[in-house]
């Protein structure tokens, strides 16, 4: 009996590394893909559905199809998106959204019409239906990526 709670043991251990290593492989690949934001349609948000998600915590990312520094974005967010780490949602540009140039204000919102954004691309962050961060441009946007990875 021993030995079979053993060896039942040991093909668990095995199959959960396996499918960690299984994960990590596509998270990398996911990365590195030349990705479309086709691939990401069922993310794809209106402005005004924002605080309206159903999880507790999750990102959204703003971006603009004539954006040069969301284009050189895209593998990077579409990839981290895809692996689901933190949820990720995905806002195109659109008439309805502000701009504003201190986000720093935005933070603690909790409703659409508090928010504004410095331009694209914008990644946000809500927590428990708030807005906990708002920060512009490619370089903090990679920052933030690597960190919640």
């Amino acid at each position: 009996m021993k030995k079979l709670i053993f060896i039942v043991f040991n093909l668990l251990v095995c199959l959960l590394l396996q499918t960690k290593i299984y994960t990590n492989e596509i998270c990398n690949f996911s990365k590195e893909n030349n990705h479309n934001y086709d691939e990401i349609e069922h993310l794809t948000i209106e402005y005004e559905n924002i605080f309206k998600q159903e999880e507790k915590q999750y990102f959204v990312y703003f971006y603009s199809l004539s954006c040069r520094h969301c284009y050189e974005l895209k593998n990077d967010i579409i990839g981290y998106a895809l692996c689901n780490k933190v949820r990720t949602y995905f806002v195109l540009e659109c008439d309805k959204i502000k701009y504003g140039y201190d986000t720093n204000l935005t933070i603690g919102s909790d409703n659409i019409e508090l928010l504004f954004i410095k331009g694209y691309p914008t990644l946000i962050e809500i927590n428990d239906y708030v807005l906990s961060f708002n920060e512009a441009g490619k370089d903090n946007i990679l920052k933030i990526l690597e960190q919640k990875n």
